[in-house]
């Protein structure tokens, strides 16, 4: 858009300037056409930017990892659902995850977010660049493309960072390959018992049991009794430990145990120990009289190693009719665990990307990262240092562990979607709930437009200009029937004579405490200037006395204090007259020359001269008592005052 003019002010606007200081409509102003606001504001400059994210939240019960990792799901099951709903114009898939990274072999510091990202289009699923525009600070000669994804659509290795990373990583630059860590792993089942990688101790507690016998030597075999418990008392409680000293462990899958008990109980469960909530949780009832193998699967989104690798059971029996000691045997124990097949600390085998592009920081554009914390959505980070390869990269060479059978049944992390009307976007966001909600899991929806555009549409103050003749009562009458026909909010409507009205109200309001205050200040000063006249009257009764010694009449002495009680109120009169007329000049030149309200000077001279009448009455008045009190001085007495 160009300039076109340049206005002063523009009275009667409330806004905020940048620096979200109230204005008065003076600061960073930039007044257009409603027409040309309205297509501003439908859509989400800068750059496009996507209407809506769905992700499953992980529930690992630590705030940090839950913030920032995303949940994997079946793309297969929610495709379905964007596809049935109509508005939906078009969406496209993710599959990030904070992932090591390194340099020439050196792991860096911070945790790198890599996204894969789609580069190609297919029906409703659209590339990535339908979501906002990357400005590309620098690429590689050689490699043409004007966004992200232009880099990216090829079959090599490569990548494109963000400015953040590069300020994070000062040695890397275009060029440089940097190695990702890939997150491939395998099933691996470890038998738990008393030789090393993975020795187990068993703790019972302390006093809640008679007898024990066996040991955990030969947990690894299975087929008969090799520990045993007998309790003595109601209940039974024993720890776990097993210490899985292997490297590249990454998750525990199951956990299968061989136990029985002599007698059936109320209760016989087995629990592991969630690291990050500090509690256990509750796996599965292993209270069977006939010896069996039991496998519990772990949740797969909660942790259960400690820094050390560790990983912890609690078996917890109750038995509240007992009336024998009840005995626990444990035959075997072993774990299904997932264990990486590269190790984490040496990058040699990691796949390398060379860095073919550069992009400016995240402002929104479809390098979105989010905060999800406990349930709800806390505000977006936007803080950078990611590393962006292909779709069909991430899906094959990082995350090809969540790999499926095909591109529309991999396991993504996060779906952007766009709306074709963005005031449907608040319907779609209820219609996709109840949905994502029945194929499982917990689902959180962050809504990108709808609430700014809900801002940007609302017209908090709308002014209208009435033609001369016209009464703007009747055209406010008119005005707020049509609005409220279509069921549009009024916060408050008024007009020009309202508003003249209740400044002239409020006016009035004022000048009437301003003349209360004036009589009460006219009080004062009566009784003060009686007090300084008498005061003054009887400081100098000697020269009173001589000046009637000399002849002077009594209404001459009268008549000599009342007229130097007059010229003392003169003064304070003209002072004030003059003091006044300054103010109310000033006050009138500072005040809007434009605008629903103006003031001009206008000098109130029958109020004044009722004022100095008043005054001079007043004056008058309370020099009488004191002039009487002089005039009728003993003359003899008078004199011979000292």
């Amino acid at each position: 858009m160009s300039v076109i003019t340049i206005v002063d002010n523009f009275e009667g606007f409330s806004t905020l300037n940048l620096m979200g200081f109230l204005s008065a409509g003076k600061t960073y102003n930039t007044f257009v056409s409603w027409t040309t606001y309205q297509e501003i504001a439908s859509k989400n400059l800068p750059g496009g930017g996507s209407d809506m994210v769905l992700r499953q939240m992980t529930q690992t019960g630590n705030p940090l990892l839950d913030a920032i990792q995303a949940n994997w799901f079946n793309f297969s099951a929610v495709e379905p659902i964007l596809n049935s709903i109509g508005g939906i114009e078009y969406y496209t898939t993710r599959m990030d995850s904070y992932t090591l990274t390194s340099f020439n072999g050196t792991i860096m510091t911070l945790p790198t977010p890599v996204v894969g990202i789609h580069t190609n289009s297919t029906g409703k699923l659209k590339s990535d660049s339908f979501f906002g525009n990357n400005s590309l600070v620098e690429q590689k000669t050689g490699y043409v493309g004007s966004t992200m994804e232009e880099l990216l659509n090829t079959a090599e290795n490569i990548c494109v960072v963000d400015e953040i990373f590069i300020k994070n990583n000062p040695s890397i630059g275009i060029g440089d390959n940097i190695t990702i860590f890939p997150q491939e792993f395998i099933l691996d089942l470890v038998h738990a018992g008393s030789i090393p990688p993975y020795v187990t101790i068993i703790n019972p507690y302390i006093g809640n049991f008679s007898s024990t016998t066996g040991s955990v030597v030969n947990l690894t075999v299975s087929d008969d009794v090799y520990i045993s418990y007998i309790s003595n008392q109601e209940w039974l409680a024993l720890n776990i430990t097993t210490s899985f000293m292997t490297p590249n462990i990454y998750k525990a899958v199951n956990v299968t145990i061989e136990t029985s008990v002599n007698c059936s109980v109320d209760k016989l469960e087995l629990e592991a120990f969630n690291t990050y909530t500090n509690v256990f949780e509750y796996l599965g009832s292993i209270n069977n009289i006939v010896e069996d193998n039991n496998t519990f699967i772990f949740d797969l989104n909660h942790y259960y190693f400690d820094p050390m690798n560790n990983l912890k059971l609690r078996i917890i029996g109750h038995n509240s009719t007992y009336n024998s000691n009840y005995n626990l045997t444990i035959d075997s124990l072993k774990f299904g665990v997932a264990r990486s097949i590269h190790s984490p600390i040496n990058a040699a085998t990691w796949p390398k990307f060379e860095i073919v592009g550069i992009i400016k920081a995240p402002t929104f554009y479809n390098t979105e990262k989010y905060n999800w914390y406990a349930g709800f959505e806390t505000g977006y980070d936007v803080s950078g240092n990611s590393v962006y390869i292909s779709y069909e990269k991430a899906r094959d060479t990082v995350y090809s562990d969540y790999r499926g059978n095909n591109y529309f049944n991999d396991k993504i992390t996060s779906v952007l979607l766009h709306v074709d009307i963005p005031k449907n976007i608040t319907t779609i966001r209820s219609a996709l709930y109840p949905s994502l909600f029945m194929t499982g899991g917990n689902w959180s929806i962050i809504d990108l437009k709808s609430f700014s555009l809900e801002i940007r549409t609302s017209v908090y103050d709308w002014f209208t200009w009435v033609e001369t003749g016209a009464s703007d009562e009747d055209v406010l009458e008119e005005i707020l029937n049509y609005l409220e026909s279509k069921k549009y909010l009024v916060l408050f409507g008024f007009t020009k004579s309202f508003m003249r009205s209740s400044f002239r109200s409020m006016i009035d309001l004022i000048v009437f405490i301003t003349n209360g205050l004036l009589i009460l200040a006219m009080v004062i000063a009566m009784i003060g200037l009686t007090l300084h006249s008498l005061l003054s009257t009887m400081a100098r009764r000697r020269e009173i006395g001589m000046l009637r010694s000399i002849g002077l009449s009594k209404k001459g002495v009268i008549r000599s204090i009342s007229g130097e009680t007059l010229i003392i109120a003169s003064l304070g009169i003209f002072t004030g007259i003059f003091a006044g007329l300054i103010q109310g000049i000033l006050m009138v030149n500072s005040m809007p020359s434009t605008g629903f309200i103006t003031l001009t000077l206008t000098i109130p001279w029958l109020t004044i001269g009722i004022l100095i009448f008043a005054t001079l009455i007043t004056t008058i008045l309370s020099s009488r008592y004191p002039a009487k009190w002089a005039a009728n001085l003993n003359i003899i007495d008078a004199v011979r005052m000292r």
